[in-house]
């Protein structure tokens, strides 16, 4: 947010990714709020699918970084208790410091294989990053902030930090709210996603979905969905019927084009791929907002 909200006021038109950012472009822009949209993410349905439970054999996995705050002290806990779990990607000792895995090495996935692993496990691992600044951010950009970088517009910079997160350029330390992509695109493969409670939207997009305030309670819920196949199944199928009906690229195109003016929403909302007539939008009011927390880590 510490450099989109300086290229926000060039554009027609802003979606951002995260709800807790749109009061912030609103008032970059002047205060011109029915021009900025929340596009949350999604999933490529063509890819990622709905796959059987029978024969999975994978117990727990996790693809992602899994050093980045807070998830080791959650993933350290699974993958201890639970045999045959899978967490990927444990960084590399290189010259006695930690190096992420990067692309391309010799144990990435690559993008095209990701269904096949979130369609093999019995239950995903999703633990959001903290959205908070860096530290190396807060010194660099806040404390040591050169004069002639502007601040955006009606912004003001973080003034203290209390913990550091994975916010890199977060200069204002904005909460998340968003659902990250892990979760639609495991979902979408009919998996049981087992998550924590930091993002509100989580609870309001797939209230079905286990969330888990703490990684003791994260390790009771992987444990009991290993122990209760059929539940899992049937959650994991609820959840891709709700990415296929409201969270596919498709949608989010639809969106973009009639928030736009684009394309008329009657006549999007007539192409089957759609599913019903305005299922494709997300809320663009923000009443919903006012009863959540957003600046609280458990949402």
């Amino acid at each position: 947010c510490g450099e989109t909200l300086l290229y926000s006021p060039l554009f027609d038109n802003v979606f951002t990714l995260d709800p807790c950012t749109i009061a912030a472009h609103r008032i970059a822009r002047g205060n011109i709020g029915e021009h900025v949209f929340y596009l949350p993410a999604a999933a490529n349905t063509e890819h990622f699918t709905q796959q059987p439970y029978e024969g999975r054999q994978i117990p727990a996995f996790f693809l992602g970084n899994a050093e980045l705050p807070p998830r080791p002290a959650w993933l350290d806990l699974v993958e201890r208790e639970v045999p045959g779990a899978d967490i990927r990607y444990r960084s590399e000792i290189r010259a006695g410091h930690r190096v992420p895995v990067a692309k391309g090495a010799e144990r990435w996935i690559p993008y095209a294989d990701h269904p096949k692993w979130y369609g093999n496990c019995v239950v995903g691992l999703n633990v959001h990053r903290s959205p908070w600044i860096t530290e190396q951010c807060f010194i660099q950009r806040v404390q040591q902030r050169n004069p002639s970088r502007p601040v955006p517009n009606g912004a003001s910079l973080c003034k203290t930090a209390t913990e550091f997160g994975t916010g890199f350029w977060n200069d204002l330390n904005l909460p998340a709210g968003h659902v990250n992509p892990r979760f639609f695109e495991m979902a979408a493969c009919g998996t049981l996603v087992v998550s924590d409670d930091a993002r509100f939207e989580m609870a309001r997009m797939f209230p079905m979905a286990p969330r888990a305030a703490t990684p003791e309670r994260f390790l009771e819920l992987v444990r009991y969905y290993l122990e209760h196949q059929d539940e899992a199944e049937m959650i994991g199928a609820a959840c891709s019927m709700v990415v296929s009906k409201r969270h596919s690229f498709r949608h989010r195109a639809a969106e973009v084009l009639v928030r736009t003016g684009l394309v008329d929403a009657s006549e999007v909302g007539q192409s089957s791929y759609l599913g019903a007539p305005g299922e494709w939008l997300t809320t663009q009011h923000f009443d919903w907002l006012s009863s959540a927390s957003p600046s609280d880590l458990t949402g």
